[in-house]
C-alpha cells in the first residue's frame, strides 16, 4: 500500500465544493453522518438530474458484489452525463479485494468510486494511487469536539447559540451527530427571524419527542418488543421523519451490535472493544443491553434484511405508502428473526 497522508473531513469537503472531484475516495470509520455530508456533495456535483442518477449512479454493498463486476460497472462510460458514481459500503468484504488493485492505479477519470467502510484501518491487500485517491478516516466526535461543530454549524446559518442550549442539545440527541444536524435544521426553522438560540427554544420544540426518536426505537428494537416498536416508528413518521434517516440509523445500529458481538466472541475486553471501535462510551454502554437479544448470526441476517429493504425502497422512492408498508414489515422480520 503506498504511503497518503489521510485527508481531513474539512479538506474534501473543500475540494468536492471547488469540483475537484477525485476517481476514487476511501471512506473509513464510523462516524456516518459526515460521510453521508461528504457523498451527497458529490452526488450534487455529479448527478445532475433524475435521469442521470437512474442510469449512472449505483449502491452496492462488498458481500453482495464480486470484485470483476464492480471493476467493469466502473469502467462503463457514463450515460448522458460526464461522470458515473459508484458508493460501495462494506468494501472490505468484497472477495478477492487485491484484484481491485489493478483498477486502482489506473481508475477511469469519468467515474468516481466512494468505497465505504466501518473499519478503521485499511486493508493491507489494497494498492492505491495517491494523486487519484483521497483517504480520511471518520471518528465519532467526542464532548468537546460536538460542542464546537454545534457552534460552527449555528454560526455557518448566522445563528449564535448558547452554551446551555448546546448542552441541552447534546443531551437530548445522546451525542449522536446525525441526530443533532436533524434537529439543528428544525431550530433553524424555529427561530427564523432572530439571531439566538436558546435552551427554551429547545424544550419548545422538541417536548417529549424524545419518547419517539431512533434512539427509543433502537431501544426498543434492542429488546425485540415490536408492538413498542412499531408505536415508536408511527410516531415518528407522524413528526414528519423521513424513512432514508430511520433507514440509516437501523442500518448504523445493528452494524455496531455486529462488532461488538464479534469482538466479545474473540474475548476481548470492553475497554479494547471501545479502542478498537473508537466508539463514544456513552453509545457503547447503551447498546450492550441488545447484546442479550441476539447472536452473531441472527444479526448478519439482519444485516442482509437491511440490504434487500435497502434495495427494495430505493426502487419505490415514488410511492410513499409502499415505503411505510415495507417499513415496517422489515421490522417485524428484524424483532422475530
Amino acid at each position: 500500500m503506498m504511503s497518503q497522508p489521510f485527508l481531513k473531513y474539512s479538506q474534501i469537503l473543500t475540494q468536492i465544493k471547488k469540483a475537484e472531484i477525485r476517481p476514487v475516495y476511501i471512506f473509513l470509520g464510523e462516524e456516518h453522518y459526515l460521510k453521508v455530508e461528504l457523498i451527497e456533495e458529490i452526488k450534487k456535483q455529479i448527478m445532475k438530474s433524475d435521469f442521470s442518477m437512474d442510469f449512472n449512479f449505483n449502491h452496492l454493498y462488498g458481500s453482495q458484489v464480486d470484485t470483476e463486476t464492480l471493476s467493469q460497472i466502473a469502467n462503463t462510460l457514463p450515460v448522458f452525463s460526464e461522470k458515473r458514481m459508484i458508493v460501495v459500503d462494506e468494501f472490505e468484504r468484497l472477495k478477492s479485494l487485491e484484484k481491485l488493485n489493478s483498477y486502482l492505479e489506473n481508475p477511469m477519470g469519468n467515474t468516481c468510486l466512494i468505497l465505504n467502510s466501518l473499519e478503521k484501518d485499511l486493508p493491507a491487500s489494497l494498492v492505491y494511487s495517491s494523486k487519484d485517491c483521497s483517504v480520511a478516516i471518520f471518528y465519532p466526535l467526542w464532548e468537546k469536539q460536538l460542542n464546537q461543530w454545534i457552534i460552527n454549524d449555528a454560526r455557518d446559518n448566522e445563528k449564535i447559540i448558547r452554551p446551555d442550549a448546546v448542552e441541552r442539545l447534546m443531551d437530548y440527541c445522546d451525542n449522536s451527530l446525525l441526530e443533532i444536524k436533524q434537529e439543528l435544521e428544525k431550530l433553524y426553522l424555529y427561530t427564523a427571524g432572530r439571531n439566538q438560540i436558546t435552551s427554551e427554544d429547545i424544550q419548545n420544540l422538541t417536548g417529549d419527542n424524545k419518547k419517539f426518536s431512533i434512539f427509543t426505537l433502537t431501544d426498543a428494537l434492542g429488546q425485540k418488543d415490536f408492538k413498542v416498536v412499531i408505536r415508536i416508528y408511527r410516531r415518528m413518521k407522524s413528526m414528519g421523519e423521513k424513512d432514508i434517516v430511520i433507514f440509516a440509523s437501523l442500518n448504523n445500529f445493528f452494524h455496531s451490535l455486529w462488532k461488538i458481538l464479534y469482538y466479545k466472541e474473540m474475548k476481548i475486553h470492553d475497554d479494547e472493544i471501545l479502542k478498537k471501535m473508537s466508539m463514544n462510551p456513552v453509545r457503547f454502554k447503551k447498546l450492550l443491553p441488545a447484546l442479550s437479544h441476539f447472536s452473531y448470526s441472527s444479526i448478519r441476517c439482519i444485516i442482509d434484511y437491511l440490504f434487500q429493504y435497502d434495495m427494495k425502497l430505493k426502487t419505490l422512492y415514488m410511492v410513499h405508502k409502499h415505503k411505510h408498508i415495507l417499513m415496517e414489515e422489515m421490522l417485524y422480520r428484524i424483532c422475530f428473526s
